[in-house]
């Protein structure tokens, strides 16, 4: 499935291109992904609501096509399609949208293949269609929850749900939003409003209006820049095709897993350099903007649609909270749209609801069997994670939840498991993952197997109403048991997703 570029390709981007050693659109990918920073700024210089719909239109349809050329044009039917099922049959807006969109995704990674062309350092539309697929799903399930009662509703759908049908004007708006398809994150078109029209902490008149978002946004560009040049330092070294090499065979198993982590890492920093171009771009044009401090300090916040918080994703000690800090807007979404809608109103949600959400993540990302790989194995990563919470919950000695050795003990086991799945992401294919998890004699499949057996075998005692208590402050604290009031954007919180270990920057 190949699109042309009517675009005309100038003597000075194929010499760039040559020099840096990519394809032209891959540096016209990454001019507009740099452009959309300075045309967020733009964004905030505009009062008027229309003329700022009409700006992120044209904007980002610039922005888009410019690298993908008449790519585009598969944004469109999804898009209409959606667009009439919500205007035409609201009652069943978001099945029909989960139908058209998810299965109309699945199409375009079938026909592009595109693991393989992302694996291969090629561009291909299917990245921005994910984010679009993210972007249609939601909006047209809020428009649908606004038909029912508020106590039908959990408190995030109460506050993104949708009393009105959106405009076409403001749906493109939203759908291409200066260049968010690029790579995301995806939002809720609830907030989007509101930011548009100035309204909720975005008013002129509130009490403490937005202040300047000029430093925020270029030390997100900086950091953008930090996470470029760490990944470009090491990648040479650590990348996917060092765990296909031959020498990888011939190195001791502790030095095999050291280079399962720092190939599992080393990619990790691409997804955070894209994720904070991208939250520039936001911050600058002041979507960001979530409030201030709660102890009443001075200081901003923007995190509103933060996407990763690098340092709680490398030093996590509990794979439960690894959605709570990576890709954390998808994980919301799988969170809000999937695990939620899965789990039986008023009961504990069941291990098939994090294991559906994380094959549907898997099928998101496409059809390779090295992401099923992943996806699976981390639903299971997840559980044994919140089953040690459990034991913690339990145990005589509460002390042992903050005791160094324990945590340290508790990160090696958190980083070992998630990069021993990651390398099966990063190869795609199923005979290559399956040597490289063999070489390391399966250790990580073992450890969460054990933790699961003896969960079976010796489940952890029901902890006492004040151990439970005492325990909320725990670094452990289990991600699929956050209240919605603390995932809330509103509140600056992550979306605590019990699925979604996503490695893409999508």
């Amino acid at each position: 499935m190949v699109y042309a570029n009517p675009i005309p390709v100038s003597q000075w981007e194929t010499d760039l291109a040559f020099s840096l050693g990519q394809t032209v659109s891959m540096l016209r990918f990454a001019i507009a992904f740099f452009a959309s920073v300075p045309i967020g700024a733009g964004l905030r210089l505009i009062k008027d609501p229309k003329a700022r719909h009409i700006y992120s239109v044209t904007t980002g349809l610039a922005l888009v096509y410019f690298p993908f050329g008449n790519g585009i044009v598969l944004a469109v039917l999804p898009s209409l399609l959606t667009y009439v099922a919500m205007w035409r049959i609201r009652e069943y807006a978001s099945t029909l949208a989960w139908l058209v969109d998810f299965t109309y995704l699945i199409g375009c990674h079938v026909t592009a293949a595109s693991g393989t062309a992302w694996k291969q350092g090629r561009l291909d539309f299917t990245g921005a269609q994910m984010v679009l697929t993210l972007k249609l799903i939601s909006l047209a399930s809020c428009y649908q929850d606004g038909l029912r009662k508020d106590e039908e509703l959990t408190e995030y759908q109460r506050k993104m749900k949708l009393e009105r049908m959106p405009s076409l004007l403001e749906y493109l708006s939203y759908v291409f939003a200066s260049g968010n398809l690029l790579a995301g994150p995806n939002f809720e078109m609830a907030d989007y409003l509101k930011f548009i029209e100035g309204r909720g902490p975005w008013a002129p008149n509130a009490s403490r209006p937005v202040p300047s978002s000029w430093q925020p946004g270029l030390v997100r560009l900086a950091k953008a820049m930090l996470c470029l040049g760490i990944h470009m330092s090491l990648v040479p070294y650590f990348s996917p095709l060092t765990l296909e090499a031959d020498s990888f065979y011939e190195y001791s198993l502790w030095r095999r897993l050291l280079i399962m982590y720092a190939a599992g890492t080393v990619a990790r920093y691409k997804y955070y350099f894209a994720w904070a171009i991208s939250e520039a771009g936001l911050i600058m044009s002041g979507f960001c903007f979530n409030g201030y401090a709660e102890n009443g300090a001075s200081d901003a916040k923007w995190d509103r649609y933060s996407n990763t918080r690098i340092r709680k994703v490398e030093l996590c000690t509990s794979a439960a909270e690894l959605a709570a800090h990576w890709n954390i807007c998808t994980g919301s979404f799988l969170r809000q749209y999937v695990y939620v809608r899965l789990t039986p109103k008023g009961r504990k949600p069941p291990f098939r609801a994090m294991l559906l959400t994380q094959i549907v993540s898997g099928i998101w990302h496409g059809l390779f069997p090295g992401y099923a790989m992943f996806f699976v194995g981390s639903a299971f990563m997840f559980d044994s994670a919140k089953i040690i919470y459990r034991y913690e919950l339990s145990s005589k000695y509460p002390w042992l939840r903050t005791f160094v050795p324990w945590l340290v003990l508790k990160w090696i086991y958190t980083a070992l498991c998630l990069n021993f799945l990651a390398s099966a992401f990063l190869l795609l294919d199923f005979w290559p993952s399956l040597r490289v998890w063999r070489s390391v004699h399966f250790i990580p499949l073992f450890l969460m197997g054990a933790v699961m057996l003896t969960n079976i075998v010796n489940p952890p005692r029901k902890p006492k109403s004040g151990q439970s208590k005492s325990a909320s402050s725990s670094p452990t604290k289990d991600a699929s048991v956050v209240s919605a009031k603390e995932r809330s954007p509103d509140l600056g919180k992550a979306a605590a997703a019990a699925a979604q270990g996503s490695l893409k920057a999508e």
